[in-house]
């Protein structure tokens, strides 16, 4: 427990802001009602937190008891009801309260792992069980690691709470912070249905093709990628789609080049749907090495780069694979040439 959030701090810093909550819409914070719901918030708090605190959680959870205990005289200033009060909590308050919300928190986790399982995060799951115990309406849950290339990938998953006191995942901010040169975030709410890996290539500056669905519940494609110019006020950059009907066949840019390199392997379904989900694909000419490409919608192309992932024109791949093609034709037009004059030095001889 000790690497984990002060459950009993984070409960009194909760209340405070339902306080404040309370103090900007009556301006009233000390009236019976008010005191109570304290009371009662409070109080359950300190019943899951009792269970299994930390040396830290038991001294805010002593603070914690002697404010409820001061609220119950206030509350209640017969001593005969209070004494009722506190064996009704001891014996069918606490208990209640627990059974249920294990039930509540054993369910909620459940719900969450689904979530986050299609989000590709099923890695957070097992860094909830603390997080959810609390009344806090949103919560920010962070993971640091670190990617093939040695860049990093920061995620902060988005948890808000619903009416009924469940949590559901409402989308993640990702960070990459490369080795060399300057990080990138962008928020990917849960509407914009994208993945880690998805994420990944759009922070890299990869396109991706995704499903969505319309307001009159048909599906349709589009692109996004991350705006990497326009940010928002706190630095992040901002998630942007292309429309529907936006004139870019990926499909047709994929035969066409395939054709002029010869290289039909391109044109296979797994190459495309690899390009959709923003990935760089490599292949290979022979004789000529690996090359990688992935797509431009931007530009309606594909872009292609060398071995070293260095940019490289298209016209300049094609020019390699005809060079051969070339030098073969010069050396057949210098053989004809040379036939030609050996052919005349024989007639003059002849002459």
């Amino acid at each position: 427990m000790a690497s984990q959030i002060n459950r009993a701090e984070q409960l009194w810093k909760n209340w405070e802001e339902h306080q404040q909550a309370i103090s900007e819409l009556t301006g009233i914070t000390d009236n019976k009602d008010t005191l109570r719901f304290k009371y009662d918030f409070l109080t359950k708090g300190a019943y899951r937190i009792s269970v299994n605190p930390s040396d830290k959680e038991k001294l805010f959870l002593k603070v914690i008891k002697t404010v409820t205990h001061n609220l119950q005289k206030k509350l209640y200033p017969n001593l005969i009801v209070r004494l009722f009060i506190r064996a009704k909590s001891l014996l069918i308050d606490k208990p209640g309260h627990l059974r249920m919300f294990e039930k509540t928190s054993t369910e909620n986790l459940e719900s969450l792992q689904a979530e986050l399982k299609k989000a590709e995060l099923s890695s957070f799951t097992g860094k909830l069980d603390n997080k959810l115990d609390f009344e806090s309406p949103k919560i920010d849950v962070e993971s640091l690691n670190k990617l093939n290339d040695n860049s990093k990938l920061k995620v902060n998953i988005h948890l808000e709470k619903d009416r009924f006191g469940s949590y559901h995942y409402n989308g993640f901010t990702a960070t990459l912070i490369p080795e060399n040169g300057e990080s990138i975030t962008c928020k990917f709410p849960i509407e914009n249905n994208i993945s880690v890996i998805e994420a990944v290539n759009l922070l890299q500056g990869r396109p991706v093709y995704k499903d969505y669905e319309n307001s009159d519940g048909t599906i349709s494609q589009r692109w996004v990628q991350v705006d990497t110019k326009e940010k928002t006020f706190n630095g992040e950059s901002q998630l942007i789609s292309y429309s529907p009907l936006y004139d870019f066949d990926l499909k047709k840019e994929i035969i066409a080049h395939a054709d002029k390199l010869n290289c039909f392997g391109l044109t296979k379904e797994s190459i495309r749907k690899g390009l959709e989900q923003g990935s760089t694909i490599a292949f290979e000419i022979p004789d000529k090495g690996k090359f990688y490409l992935n797509a431009d919608p931007a530009h309606k192309t594909l872009n292609f780069f060398d071995q070293d992932k260095k940019p490289i024109s298209f016209t300049s791949i094609v020019e390699k694979i005809k060079e051969p093609e070339k030098q073969a034709q010069n050396k057949f037009k210098l053989l004809i040439k040379l036939q030609d004059i050996s052919s005349r030095q024989s007639l003059a001889m002849i002459r």
